[in-house]
């Protein structure tokens, strides 16, 4: 903590060392049906470090910026789809992440707390799978979020006003090949620009 607790650093440097790892894995069988195994993998090393910053710089803004980087590595004798994953990054782990956040908090009213919030992640490419096949690779994205809150006097109730991946980006949550007659990629993609109203209240 710094000038006065207005500035926060945190920082961690971490490994991992898995033994005995499942995964999920999706493929097809010989009559072209979907299959998801859940497989014995082998083990990993997982080796990374983050870094966190957060400012304080005026009572009305708050600042968070944050950024991750990881190397993983499966060591196995598995062959999955005629792929030997020895070697592969972990699926879903990217090298390189970040996010930042911006919030501006408007003078309280009789109305309640209303606060302007802007919040926005980037991760680099990944593998989805663990044979790490190219049709399975999710390339190098970022989204951005915007939100208007509310709290009311009491704090009783609070709401928002959002738009959500508001630069509309096209990502895939989930992705497999089916190789076959037909090569096939499988794949369940992310919310496209979405807005909406959110009310709570707290008993």
């Amino acid at each position: 903590d710094l000038l006065g607790n207005r500035l926060r650093l945190n920082g961690a440097v971490f490994h991992y060392d898995f033994q005995g790892l499942q995964a999920n894995a999706g493929t097809s069988d010989q009559q072209g049906n979907i299959v998801v195994d859940f497989l014995n993998a082998g083990d990993a090393t997982v080796t990374g470090a983050e870094i966190e910053l957060t400012a304080v710089p005026t009572d009305a803004v708050y600042l968070s910026m944050g950024l991750g980087l990881l190397d993983s590595e499966i060591e196995s004798d598995l062959i999955f789809d005629g792929s030997n994953v020895d070697g592969n990054s972990l699926p879903g782990a990217p090298e390189l992440n970040a996010n930042v956040l911006v919030r501006y908090s408007f003078p309280q009213i009789s109305l309640g707390a209303f606060d302007l919030q802007f919040d926005a992640r980037y991760q680099s490419e990944t593998s989805l799978n663990i044979d790490a096949n190219p049709y399975e690779l999710q390339e190098a994205y970022g989204i951005a979020n915007l939100r208007l809150l509310w709290t009311s006097p009491d704090g009783a109730f609070n709401g928002q006003v959002f738009v959500e991946n508001l630069n509309d980006e096209t990502y895939y949550t989930n992705k497999f090949y089916a190789p076959g007659l037909f090569d096939v990629v499988f794949a369940q993609r992310n919310l496209p620009r979405t807005w909406g109203v959110r009310l709570g209240y707290e008993f």
